[in-house]
């Protein structure tokens, strides 16, 4: 039992390059957690990847779960996933959506789906946690 989500921070198109942020319990909630992140700061750290991926983990990972042993990781493959995969690309400055089924070895694939812009991504999932 669990909500299961990932996402991915690469600074490039190369795949290897990734870095994938799990949560065991939020998700459900991923996507508002990363616009959250991203609008957290302004464009502040949007250029800069180690201390953006850094932001988006602290968004995912509620601080009463600081001292927990399990249920958030930080990897170089998928964990345990139950949603659609969210891939930011801090290089073009975009949010691409992949499905699981896409994978190969739990690793991104060499071509990722169209994506839309931090800022488009931002308006558009925060416009739709407000009319919930």
């Amino acid at each position: 039992m669990g909500d299961r989500g990932n996402v991915v921070v690469m600074q490039s198109e190369d795949p290897k390059d990734a870095v994938w942020l799990y949560t065991h319990w939020n998700g459900s909630n991923i996507a508002s957690d990363l616009a959250k992140a991203l609008n957290k700061f302004g464009k502040a750290r949007w250029d800069d990847a180690p201390y953006l991926t850094r932001i988006i983990f602290c968004q995912m990972l509620p601080e009463k779960y600081h001292n927990e042993e399990t249920s958030w990781g930080i990897g170089t493959r998928m964990g345990d996933n139950e949603h659609t995969i969210l891939v930011v690309n801090t290089d073009k400055k975009t949010i691409h959506k992949v499905e699981e089924n896409a994978l190969e070895d739990r690793r991104l694939p060499a071509v990722l789906p169209k994506g839309i812009s931090f800022d488009a991504f931002i308006k558009k999932t925060l416009k739709k946690e407000k009319t919930v």
